[in-house]
């Protein structure tokens, strides 16, 4: 990473459900990215979900929040 922003106003301490989306043209590929990403920050206590899971067939192109459910 080379560089960061973190929003002002973002007040949270922790984070605890992650979706973690990779953007692959290659399905394979975005499963083993997404589920290294899922399980290092499961390591780290966040529990993450690959997107892969809920959108099963090609990567989404647009993620809509109300899809899924509130935790």
């Amino acid at each position: 990473m080379t560089n960061l922003w973190k929003d002002p106003t973002f007040t949270s301490t922790t984070i605890h459900n992650v979706l973690v989306v990779g953007v692959r043209k290659n399905p394979v590929r975005r499963r083993i990215w997404e589920d290294a990403f899922v399980k290092g920050l499961g390591v780290r206590g966040v529990i993450a979900t690959p997107s892969y899971q809920p959108y099963r067939s090609d990567c989404p192109t647009k993620l809509r929040a109300d899809t899924f459910p509130e935790t």
